[in-house]
């Protein structure tokens, strides 16, 4: 009896272990990398063989009352798993990430920032819907408040291959089928999976777009904004790698994963006194 007892504990180890395994892998990752500074050689490296492939490019909209949207034009490549632009503002630097330079080359403007002229951004299209769920900073100047958006709107967004104005308010984003999943705040200089958590309702989509904070992204109340920690025109980050989930790949909760393994140490317990009796 002791052996079976020992025998079920380990069995019941193994069978969480191996869950919990295959739900820490369940995210998938794209980290990028390239040719420091270059223009056209941003590259990713995908976590795993089958994941969906990633198109980037980078995009601006003007700052302040002057703000006409993010008008920049953009192209998107399908090869893989190289993903090229043709846009020369959207660079890979090394040890921090994807930044941009659409103002300027220098501290901070080779990031993604909303420092000085322009509000920059990065766009993403995924060969799959996936459920973005965290962004990793290789770099952070000062600070990183960010606006996430994800496209639901019908075929690919509107102005393809130049947003064409939209971008200056949230209204026009939503008229051109981008949804606001949220404004984050303080966001860490973090090069460890999971990274800056996102997206807690687990939103889909195959086109996403990460903003340095807008405020007209926000909650139009400066002092609302400010209390939440949402500040613009000090932002400034690399974007070294994003973690996404393709739908039916959720990760389990850990109860589940131990109520799993119990059930399946039930089933077995059964069947073995099962054999018993019946040899008795």
């Amino acid at each position: 009896m002791k052996n079976l007892n020992a025998r079920m504990v380990s069995a019941m180890a193994l069978v969480i272990g191996v869950c919990a395994f295959g739900s820490a892998n369940a995210a998938s990752t794209w980290t990028f990398g390239g040719v420091d500074g270059g223009n056209a050689t941003t590259s990713y490296t995908a976590s795993s063989l089958g994941d969906p492939t990633l198109d980037v490019s980078g995009a601006y909209a003007t700052n302040g009352a002057s703000n006409s949207g993010f008008a920049s034009a953009w192209t998107m490549n399908t090869s893989t798993p190289t993903a090229t632009t043709n846009n020369s503002t959207l660079k890979y630097y090394s040890g921090g990430g994807l930044g941009m330079w659409s103002d300027g080359n220098g501290t901070p403007n080779h990031a993604i920032d909303n420092v000085g002229t322009n509000t920059e951004a990065v766009v993403l299209k995924f060969g799959a819907s996936v459920a973005l769920t965290s962004i990793g900073l290789g770099y952070v100047d000062t600070d990183a408040d960010i606006s996430l958006f994800r496209y639901t709107g019908a075929g690919t967004p509107a102005g393809s291959p130049a947003f064409n104005g939209t971008g200056s308010t949230l209204a026009s984003m939503a008229t051109a089928g981008w949804s606001l999943v949220g404004n984050y705040a303080n966001m860490a200089q973090d090069t460890s999976n999971p990274y800056n958590l996102v997206n807690s309702g687990n939103l889909t989509s195959s086109w996403w777009l990460i903003s340095a904070f807008n405020s007209a992204y926000g909650s139009g109340n400066a002092t609302t904004d400010a209390a939440a920690g949402l500040t613009q025109g000090n932002d400034s980050f690399k974007i070294y790698a994003v973690a996404g989930a393709k739908p039916g790949n959720k990760v389990p909760e850990p109860t589940s994963l131990a109520l799993m393994g119990i059930g399946l140490l039930a089933v077995v317990g059964v069947r073995r006194r099962n054999q018993s009796a019946a040899l008795s």
